[in-house]
């Protein structure tokens, strides 16, 4: 196989909407934990292979977040 065979085949397989929800699932804990009073920066994110992507997914989404809140004030 070729490696352009591969990322053809890499790319028809990923599941753009089931990522984005699993993103927002896990920024909604995120959310949730601080409303309970944990405070933001003891929360750690992280994982493994494909939910080390999800993880850092989640972070790039929540710095983006926030760059575009502080740009509102």
């Amino acid at each position: 196989m070729t490696s352009k065979a591969s990322l053809t085949n890499i790319q028809a397989s990923e599941d753009e909407a089931g990522i984005l929800g699993s993103a927002r699932s896990i920024h909604a804990i995120i959310e949730e934990q601080i409303n309970k009073g944990i405070p933001s920066e003891r929360i750690i994110l992280g994982g493994f292979s494909q939910g080390g992507a999800l993880a850092l997914l989640v972070i790039h989404f929540t710095l983006l977040l926030l760059k575009v809140a502080d740009t509102n004030c």
